[in-house]
């Protein structure tokens, strides 16, 4: 019996012998665990005391998710009510992000962003999704434009071939705009007006190419006009000897040009009076590229730089006419032209053609006056 209690006590201490290597084993595999371990393709992070992480953990200065069973994240993973990117090493994204065809924008702290988004100066709209918005988009009561790389328009954009204006802001604006030294007229859905157009019970013209609202005179379709210096038309009223009627348009009377102003070379200004004197003059106003034509102090008429004038009778004024419009000739040199025309049996009203760089001027003038 001693001897059964003593082998049994031999194999007992034995056990424990042979059981103190596996401890230590444990202790060293647990140790080795410390730090990343990659376990059926899926990621894990020990800490020192061996236990997997979970959620958000800094590592080397960057940050990673993990899940309650402590697997590595990657791609858009929701936390909260806040969307965050890991990249393919499970690193969390900041800022710009382009994910399939769309691109997003991460804050600093990883969280996607969304709405109004100003970034190095320029802003940027990202939907709900958080996809970057571009094109037009409403937002309450304005319309902003966003570009194809989806900053926010500001200034003059023309958009599939209409011309807007957008303020400091980005709003899309409407009405009366100042740009510059001009003013410029946008209709209720924002493109650019020309032409003419009627506010606040007044009449004003718009540039037909470029939409700035014109001062002084003008011609439309042959008709006569002339803008005050706030754009507001002239009506029932006489402005340099002109006299302009109920619709603000010049009322033709004698000594008075029917003028074609927007006629290229080879249209002619008509004068309605044969009775001319002697004593008319151009004055020019380089601003509107503008010349005026006076009887005495009282203008007649008035033509835009370009246009041909027509039933001109007298060398010096045809030299002045000449200066206006940038093609020098002095009055003997004139004289020259209409005594030759004259020689090649020229009658009245026929034409002469003064020549400088290719540019051709073309004048009626009267045989019987000159």
């Amino acid at each position: 019996m001693k001897k059964f209690l003593i082998s049994l006590s031999l194999v007992m201490g034995l056990g424990l012998f042979l059981q103190l290597p596996l401890a230590e084993l444990s202790t060293t595999t647990h140790a080795a665990s410390y730090g990343w371990k990659q376990v059926n393709g899926n990621w894990y992070y020990y800490t020192s005391s061996g236990v997997k992480v979970t959620g958000w953990k800094s590592i080397g200065g960057k940050w990673y998710y993990f899940n309650s069973y402590g697997v590595m994240k990657t791609g858009w993973v929701k936390e909260g009510s806040k969307w965050y990117f890991l990249d393919s090493n499970g690193a969390m994204k900041t800022g710009w992000l382009q994910s399939g065809s769309k691109w997003y924008y991460l804050n600093t702290d990883g969280a996607m962003a969304t709405g109004w988004k100003k970034v190095s100066n320029t802003w940027y709209y990202l939907e709900s999704s958080g996809a970057m918005r571009t094109g037009w988009l409403q937002s309450g009561s304005n319309w902003y434009y966003l570009k194809p790389n989806g900053a926010m328009q500001t200034s003059w954009a023309k958009v599939s071939g209409k011309w807007y204006f957008f303020d400091t802001n980005g709003t899309m604006k409407t009405g009366w705009v100042q740009s510059g030294s001009d003013w410029y007229y946008m209709n209720t859905n924002g493109t650019m007006k020309t032409g003419w157009v009627s506010s606040g019970g007044k009449w004003y013209y718009l540039d037909e190419v470029d939409g700035f609202m014109w001062t002084g005179w003008i011609d439309d379709n042959g008709k006569l006009y002339y803008l005050y210096d706030n754009g507001v038309m002239a009506a029932s009223t006489t402005i340099n000897g002109i006299t302009l009627g109920a619709d603000g348009a010049a009322i033709e009377e004698t000594g008075f040009f029917n003028t074609d102003l927007k006629s290229t070379i080879g249209q002619i200004i008509k004068y309605y009076n044969d009775s001319i004197k002697k004593d008319f003059k151009v004055e020019y106003e380089d601003t509107n590229d503008i010349a005026y034509f006076f009887r005495n102090t009282e203008p007649l008429a008035y033509a835009e730089a370009g246009v041909v004038m027509g039933d001109v009778f007298f060398p010096e004024f045809l030299v002045d006419l000449a200066y206006a419009l940038g093609i020098p000739v002095n009055e003997e040199e004139m004289e020259a032209l209409l005594i030759e025309a004259s020689d090649h049996g020229q009658a009245h009203n026929e034409l002469v053609s003064v020549y400088n760089d290719g540019i051709t001027l073309e004048f009626y003038w009267d045989i019987e006056n000159y």
